[in-house]
């Protein structure tokens, strides 16, 4: 029970983490889930600081799979390899993705994203479209890309009413408001104090899973409460849900939203400390055979997006995450040695394969700069 519980924790603090950092104080959505599935799969390739940067991202949390229903949950990963980089991938990875991941392994030309484009369509029930583009692709420096793709189509257990939706009042954080469109429903399950208003909708349950909706409304400022919103703050709330009985009830009004967003999961991985892995110098050898391969390889870029319908009828929501591997140039530092011949020198100039000595020298005075110069300019073309 309580490893259960600290894995909990740990996968709560990986979901917050992004959703701190991208608050722009706009919608945002994205799954932790598809995000976590990609990174753990690129982990796995990975030794050195970059596996442990990765780590501390990714905390030990251990990988998920679930089982697809036909329109209503899908959840997949593929290695798509360009068909010319086939045999310096070792076999090892691809079993082991394709073991521990069930992952789809693809080899692609990379003439086009199309392939990859319409792999993520028909995991996400055609939801998340043209992912990637053509030049993303198409370089030859890109030699892997690595996908999850996940969504569900799930009705609640309890719908609401289109008759009792209309028109409600909702504040905007900038002190302005609008008339957004409102779902009514009563009787739902709900935490209030005078900090936060929070419910919890079930949606169906669909063979072995079942997801649930959780609402938190914060009195204070959005952003200023997530900043110190905390797993023991959530799980108070949950806690302490109350389910009404008669002769007491819950009304709860709830607008609809539809929106997709594009997570800058770049700058956020960089943020949260994974750095070597968008090295020359990481280590991806446990993917990748030195021996065939001319280049090592390492991360060329993470996309994540992701969108969400929330309507009377039920949830409607998908995401897709895309890792880059590329080609790179041994990243090694260089170092400068600066050598100076400003005093008297001895040269030598010989045949380079025979060794033969052609001429000896020696230099005390060389040319004077103010007796050349005139010359030297002259002879420069510009």
């Amino acid at each position: 029970m309580e490893q259960i519980e600290e894995q909990t924790n740990r996968e709560f603090d990986f979901a917050m983490q992004f959703l701190r950092l991208e608050d722009k104080q706009e919608n945002v959505i994205y799954s932790p889930l598809s995000l976590l599935t990609a990174l753990k799969m690129l982990r796995d390739g990975a030794k050195g600081k970059a596996k442990e940067e990765l780590d501390a991202v990714i905390q030990n949390i251990p990988a998920s799979n679930y089982q697809n229903i036909d329109s209503i949950l899908s959840f997949a990963n593929g290695l798509f390899i360009r068909d010319t980089y086939e045999g310096c991938v070792r076999k090892e990875y691809k079993d082991h993705l394709l073991q521990k991941y069930d992952a789809n392994v693809i080899y692609d030309s990379f003439q086009s994203a199309e392939n990859i484009n319409g792999w993520i369509s028909d995991k996400t029930f055609k939801i998340i479209t043209n992912m990637i583009n053509d030049s993303e692709v198409q370089p030859e420096i890109v030699k892997m890309i690595l996908v999850n793709a996940l969504a569900i189509d799930m009705e609640w257990e309890h719908p609401f009413c289109v008759c009792d939706t209309c028109g409600g009042e909702f504040f905007l954080e900038n002190g302005k408001s609008m008339i957004a469109t409102t779902m009514s429903r009563e009787n739902v399950p709900y935490y209030k104090d005078e900090v936060v208003t929070a419910v919890s909708l079930d949606l169906k349950q669909y063979g072995d899973t079942q997801l649930e909706f959780i609402g938190i409304k914060p009195e204070e400022n959005l952003r200023e409460y997530m900043m110190k919103f905390s797993r023991e703050k959530f799980q108070d709330i949950m806690d302490h849900m109350v389910i009404p009985s008669y002769p007491y009830c819950s009304h709860l009004r709830i607008p609809r939203f539809s929106y997709q967003y594009d997570l800058n999961a770049n700058d956020d991985l960089d943020k949260m400390g994974v750095k070597e892995v968008f090295c020359g110098s990481a280590d991806l050898t446990n993917i990748y055979d030195p021996a065939v391969a001319k280049e090592p390889l390492s991360l060329g870029g993470v996309k994540h997006k992701a969108k969400i319908d929330f309507t009377e009828k039920g949830v409607k929501a998908a995401a897709a995450t895309v890792i880059f591997a590329i080609a790179t140039a041994m990243n090694v530092e260089r170092k400068v040695e600066y050598l100076s011949f400003d005093k008297p020198f001895l040269y030598i100039i010989r045949d380079k394969n025979t060794k033969q000595i052609w001429f000896v020298g020696t230099v005390y005075e060389p040319n004077s700069w103010d007796k050349d110069k005139v010359e030297h300019y002259s002879t420069m073309s510009y």
